[in-house]
């Protein structure tokens, strides 16, 4: 998954195949097509365990313009790793719990 910059809440415009941002959660987002990861997660939870979230920026440089896509260098990454573990056996959905 790709990050949708969350330091800056920048807009990756001149990526021509850009189709949707992630950010692990924010309440506004710059973009109509981003979604938030923990709310992804928190659909699927009846049917896995959340084992590890890492928001990815490694060799990201925040000094640097907005307009200079890092990505597409040979050096930084701007991702969201999600490792989920599938239940034994699945819980009852959430909107059912409390009933």
């Amino acid at each position: 998954m790709g990050s949708d910059r969350p330091a800056r809440g920048i807009c990756d415009c001149h990526n021509s195949d850009h189709k949707w941002t992630f950010t692990v959660h924010k309440p506004q987002r710059w973009s109509p097509r981003s979604l938030n990861v923990l709310d992804l997660l928190t659909e699927l939870s009846h049917l896995v365990e959340i084992e590890r979230i890492v928001l990815l920026r490694d060799f990201f440089r925040d000094e640097l313009p907005a307009e200079l896509d890092q990505t597409m260098t040979p050096v930084a990454e701007c991702g969201i790793e999600v490792i989920v573990r599938k239940r034994a056996e699945p819980l009852r959905p959430r909107s059912q719990r409390f009933k």
